[in-house]
């Protein structure tokens, strides 16, 4: 067998034994004049040494034409190639004239990369300001030529020759493997194992296991209890899993395919309890699963996700001290924890998603943050809502809710002067409704009747977002006004109107129409307002009266964008668009923008 390889005149013949290849020169000599240059020893800039068992090959000389090149041979060479958090501007700095040195210099670089795959990432800076190059980019290019130098030292040289004895992934860090290993599924991560002998049952010490909807999707088909079925891979991993493990995600299928009842899944939390877990996932497609008590033991979790569960803690449970995050989804809270707090004295996020019985989940969390509560309208709002350090703050429940009738101690008013430090605010407009009726089939009733100003006004308040709100049901529009006119600092508004249902009980418009044509509905300055955003305008005299409010009330306006219902022809947001443009604008920078629902 010969290689062959040929560029322009330049030939690099091999061949698996010195007959064959005398016989190939001979042939091709009788044919072109030839020139037997004998051992390789450089080739298209590339120098090749013979060493010990192989070809060792560099572009040292190659290296050094271009720093001849660029005129800095005399440069002090340096150990790192560039900041990879440095990053260059396409606008900063004079155009260069005559770019022909930069395109050439950055050429060579690029063909330097093939035995200096190092300079891989710096080569990809320099080439990205090919169209548009300027003095910083030159400048970049020069301070990384300092480099170069390194490169053609005897340390450098010593160093790639030892690479391919030295296994340079196992003598990272530690906590860098651990990292390499928790970015890549589990099943790759066991086959690093067969890497190096140090890198054997390396993944047993993994910080991080996950078991995640891909494992279940990829082994499932194998059963619960085969050989390869996920079960026993699972019993597996954790059996060979030797130290603490301070991550674990669990994606729990439909169980009632291959058992009868969550017995494995208490074992592994029972495992886990006792190895020190910081952070556990557990999402549920199955039964709603009842969390075991050795759950609430996990004193040292900082971040807790449940989905489709049963939350009931025993007795003695008093709190999980050490959580930062926490977010249920589906859970239920049962009936039996009315009147028992849970400290969670480090608790930052709160996220409640479609729970239920959640009156009955008494929380105390002093240094609460962000707080999001969708579809969970018995959840105790105005207990939550009584916390200093909130700032953001996002409420959803698509239905009245009935808690201001239980609570009796505290009023809406007096909580929403107590946020001195809410900066975001979402609330749909159910959040001023209660219905005494739980079927929610009554009439609603407002639950307090909210003062035009508020004890204290919200003045840290920024961002305020209003959702799927009736601004022709009196009591909707009344909790709108109130937030707008206590909050003195707000700079961003957006509202969402609720998208009606053709069997949906319609309000009669003339009262909040009377309402917003008052001479002091609004009587006050939205001095700090930049943006508004409105979706899904049907057109509606309350909704247009509401327009012109915001217009006549913001001076420091700068855009104004509305989005029309998809259900609504070119006319009708034809006309719509005409009303708007006659309103008066206390901004004259005021810019409105219409967007169909498409965009």
């Amino acid at each position: 067998m010969a290689y062959f390889l040929l560029y322009v005149d330049d030939i690099v013949l091999n061949a698996s034994e010195d007959a064959t290849l005398c016989r190939f020169i001979t042939l091709l000599s009788k044919e072109f004049a030839m020139l037997d240059l004998r051992t390789l020893h450089h080739f298209l800039g590339i120098q090749v040494k013979h060493q010990n068992g192989g070809l060792f090959l560099t572009q040292e000389q190659y290296a050094d034409d271009i720093l001849h090149r660029a005129n800095m041979q005399q440069c002090k060479p340096c150990a790192t190639p560039v900041d990879t958090n440095s990053k260059l501007s396409t606008t900063t700095g004079n155009l260069i004239q005559d770019t022909t040195l930069y395109r050439s210099l950055a050429g060579a670089l690029h063909y330097l990369t093939f035995t200096c795959p190092d300079i891989a990432y710096v080569v990809q800076q320099v080439c990205l300001f090919m169209h548009a190059l300027r003095d910083p980019h030159f400048n970049f290019l020069k301070l990384w030529s300092c480099f170069l130098p390194d490169l053609t030292t005897e340390n450098h040289r010593a160093g790639v020759l030892t690479c391919a004895k030295e296994d340079r992934i196992s003598n990272l860090p530690e906590h860098l493997i651990d990292l390499i290993l928790e970015r890549v599924p589990l099943e790759e991560a066991v086959r690093t194992s067969i890497l190096s002998k140090n890198w054997r049952y390396r993944w047993t010490k993994m910080g991080a296991l996950a078991f995640d909807e891909q494992f279940f999707n990829k082994y499932s088909k194998n059963g619960a209890f085969g050989r390869n079925g996920f079960i026993m891979i699972i019993y597996k991993v954790l059996i060979l899993h030797k130290g603490h493990i301070s991550k674990f995600l669990l994606d729990i299928p439909n169980i009632n395919m291959f058992l009868d009842s969550f017995e494995e899944v208490d074992q592994w939390m029972l495992l886990l309890s006792r190895n020190g877990v910081k952070e556990l996932i557990l999402t549920n497609s199955s039964q709603s699963y009842k969390l075991p008590s050795n759950v609430f033991s996990c004193l040292e979790l900082r971040k807790l996700e449940l989905e489709n569960c049963f939350f009931k803690p025993p007795d003695e449970f008093e709190g999980f001290v050490n959580l930062n995050d926490l977010e249920l989804c589906n859970v239920d809270f049962g009936a039996n924890l009315r009147g028992t707090e849970i400290n969670l004295p480090q608790l930052k996020e709160l996220s409640l998603f479609r729970c239920t019985n959640v009156y009955n989940f008494n929380i105390k969390a002093t240094k609460l943050k962000n707080l999001i509560v969708f579809e969970s309208p018995d959840s105790m709002v105005l207990h939550i809502l009584h916390n200093p350090c909130l700032a953001k703050v996002f409420m959803s429940f698509l239905k009245p809710i009935d808690e201001f009738v239980r609570d009796e101690r505290k009023t809406l008013s007096i909580v929403l002067s107590n946020l001195p430090k809410i900066e975001s605010l979402y609330l749909d407009g159910l959040f001023f409704k209660v219905s005494y009726d739980l079927t929610f089939t009554s009439q609603v009733l407002i639950a307090e009747k909210l003062p035009k100003l508020l004890p204290c006004a919200i003045s840290s308040l920024k961002h305020l977002c209003l959702l799927y709100y009736e601004l022709s049901d009196l009591d909707q529009l009344h909790g709108a006004l109130c937030l707008l006119r206590n909050s003195p600092n707000l700079e961003s508004l957006s509202v969402r109107f609720l998208e009606m249902e053709p069997q949906a009980i319609r309000y009669d418009v003339g009262p909040a129409s009377d309402h917003l044509e008052a001479a002091n509905c609004l009587d006050c300055t939205l001095e700090q307002l930049q943006t508004v955003e409105i979706t899904y305008l049907e057109g509606s005299k309350p909704e247009l009266l509401f327009i012109k409010l915001l217009l006549a009330h913001s001076p420091s306006l700068q855009k104004f964008t509305i989005t029309t219902s998809g259900d609504l022809d070119a006319k009708k947001i034809l006309d719509i668009s005409k009303d708007v443009m006659r309103f008066p604008r206390a901004s004259p920078k005021a810019e409105v923008v219409y967007l169909n629902s498409e965009t």
